[in-house]
């Protein structure tokens, strides 16, 4: 994500937020400031009651997925996000169940990893075209009202039925 963050650092009105403690903290840190990015913000991890506040700070939201991880997970922090109401920008393998899930609520658009130019791309395009950006804003929102604890029981239930 540095890296588009380079390449798009000529447009003022992108901002990169990066919230957390994570293990690539400290490489993204000394990326940031080797290369003087002014379009890259990096917080804390933010308090409990933070949380609505940081999920919504953004228009879209940077989900990832480890190699190895695409058929046995999703990131828990893609509920959260959908539910937030923000488009995704997800890089996963397209078969990933990240993938199946991004194409079939069209809440963004996946990339696989090393797109550098194509995620670069996406991202000028849901600036420049709002329209586009509400409506995967809104799929998101949508997308949200499928994954409730009421809708994993019926999930589950329907599963051990069969």
């Amino acid at each position: 994500l540095i890296t588009v963050a380079i390449d798009l650092q000529k447009f003022e009105n992108i901002l990169f937020l990066i919230i957390g403690e994570g293990v690539k903290k400290q490489k993204i840190e000394k990326l940031v400031a080797v290369s003087a990015l002014k379009n890259v913000k990096l917080l804390p991890l933010q308090p409990s009651e933070m949380l609505p506040f940081s999920l919504s700070s953004g228009d879209l939201a940077y989900i990832t997925l480890d190699h190895g991880a695409e058929r046995a997970s999703v990131p828990s922090k893609l509920y959260y996000m959908l539910a937030a109401g923000c488009g995704i920008l997800s890089v996963a393998l397209e078969n990933s169940e990240l993938g199946i899930l991004t194409k079939k609520f069209n809440f963004g658009e996946i990339f696989e990893p090393g797109e550098r130019k194509s995620i670069g791309n996406f991202i000028l395009d849901c600036m420049l075209n709002k329209q586009k950006l509400i409506k995967f804003q809104q799929n998101a929102r949508y997308a949200a009202l499928n994954f409730t604890p009421k809708n994993a029981e019926l999930f589950y239930k329907k599963i051990v039925d069969a």
